[in-house]
């Protein structure tokens, strides 16, 4: 497990941390359907894209491929062509605008009026700070972190607010939801590569605004993998360092360790001053040693 830097901990301390959530925190939440017994959780990347195609009729509930030329997409295609391809399929058949509701009932209200909760992950995310993380930004639809931080002292914002400058003053800590909300009809939910691109131009003010604010201060990125779309995004897009000028990685990444990725810890800390800070994965796909790190973070 990795050793905690002291600057990590004094941006914390200080109330100065940017922390970027992933779909990785919100995996760890759950909860009980009417039946009084079934629990689930919210769906990551690849799950998310599995229930768009079976509601689509491309692949059937146990996984099976029912449309060829899906199954010869699916394996050699990025989870953001992936998506592109299933928007592409759900406006030729007339159903785009179902997808929001799929994936609300993948990440959000699995049952009418059943809500997934958030966890203790949420719990050490909010310790980072006395009051919580001076800017939260996150990829997630779902408003698990809205639930858990409330209304008192945070207000949430869309990728398109443009007031910026008057919501990095207020009172109210802001949280980023970089990616639309489940909630908001009237943006798009960012899942698509279209869609990042939409988000260049749409988003463009709370994108330069980030870039401000990451030349001061550190940034924390929880529930992300290594190899995950979103946070490719986020260092292409906002991260200002260039190959040579970094001297010193002032920016990390709390993961899981893996080898299948391990080639990218160099090339982050190079190119965009992201150090790695990896934990071990137990038996049973247990995060706990990455939710003690978190805590520690937080003091």
């Amino acid at each position: 497990m990795a050793m905690i830097p002291e600057v990590l901990r004094e941006q914390a301390r200080n109330s100065e941390l940017i922390v970027f959530v992933g779909a990785g925190v919100s995996r760890n939440s759950s909860v009980v359907l009417k039946d009084g017994c079934k629990v689930v959780c919210p769906e990551g990347w690849w799950g998310l894209l599995d229930k768009i195609a079976v509601n689509l009729g491309l692949v059937d509930g146990d996984g099976n491929v029912l449309d060829p030329e899906y199954g010869q997409l699916v394996n050699s295609l990025t989870p953001l062509d992936v998506a592109e391809y299933l928007s592409f399929v759900a406006k030729k058949h007339g159903v785009d605008r179902d997808i929001r509701s799929w994936i609300k009932k993948c990440v959000e209200e699995p049952e009418a009026g059943k809500f997934f909760e958030p966890n203790e992950w949420h719990d050490a995310l909010l310790n980072l700070g006395e009051y919580g993380p001076r800017v939260t930004v996150t990829t997630n639809y779902d408003r698990l972190l809205e639930r858990k931080f409330g209304t008192d002292g945070f207000a949430a914002y869309n990728y398109s607010a443009k007031n910026m400058n008057t919501i990095l003053t207020a009172k109210e800590r802001p949280i980023f939801k970089l990616h639309g909300s489940i909630e908001d009809r009237a943006n798009r939910l960012i899942i698509s590569s279209s869609d990042y691109q939409w988000l260049e131009h749409e988003g463009r003010l709370m994108l330069d605004a980030l870039r401000s604010l990451l030349m001061t201060r550190t940034a924390l990125f929880v529930g992300y993998g290594l190899g995950d779309p979103d946070v490719n995004h986020i260092l292409s897009s906002i991260f200002t360092e260039h190959h040579g000028s970094v001297e010193e990685a002032s920016h990390f990444i709390l993961h899981e360790d893996s080898s299948e990725f391990v080639y990218r810890k160099e090339m982050l800390k190079e190119w965009y001053g992201v150090q790695s800070l990896s934990y071990e994965v137990t038996k049973g796909g247990d995060h706990s040693r990455g939710l003690d790190m978190l805590w520690e973070i937080g003091g």
